[in-house]
């Protein structure tokens, strides 16, 4: 049996990387778009180091957690439930803590300003992950059709 690792196809987890940056970009904006007292590069920063570590934890997880059978190369059932666990819940905490490194100070103080981080980050976590699961399963889908 092949190791995970070595079933990885680094074009395509480079290009949701790459996506995943689109879509950091695009929510730093909105939330600035939003609240106009906001820093963009706050707001970029804090996007980018959680939206990355977010992405590098989904694929770690999408490699230990799928089975030879999974479409698309994404587990499901509760490994896809397990998959956002760890992806969102480590890639917001290691994010928010390089940002804060970053920048030389505490998102855990402010219980306010941290609610809507995390609410922002399952939100968009959620539906990022399931953009990049529901792309999967329709290129397996459509490949086993062929």
């Amino acid at each position: 049996m092949k190791p995970a690792i070595s079933n990885i196809d680094l074009i395509s987890s480079l290009r949701r990387g790459l996506l995943t940056w689109a879509f950091c970009l695009a929510i730093a904006s909105l939330q600035v778009f939003a609240d106009p007292n906001k820093r963009y590069v706050v707001e970029l920063t804090y996007s980018l180091c959680i939206g990355t570590s977010c992405w590098l934890l989904a694929e770690l997880s999408r490699l230990l957690l799928r089975r030879a059978g999974d479409p698309g190369g994404w587990p499901h059932d509760s490994g896809v439930v397990l998959l956002l666990l760890i992806s969102i819940g480590g890639g917001f905490l290691m994010g928010t803590l390089l940002a804060d490194r970053w920048f030389g100070w505490s998102s855990f103080g402010d219980s306010g300003t941290l609610r809507r981080s995390v609410m922002m980050t399952l939100i968009a976590g959620t539906g990022i992950t399931y953009f990049f699961y529901s792309r999967g399963r329709n290129a397996h889908l459509e490949a086993a059709a062929h």
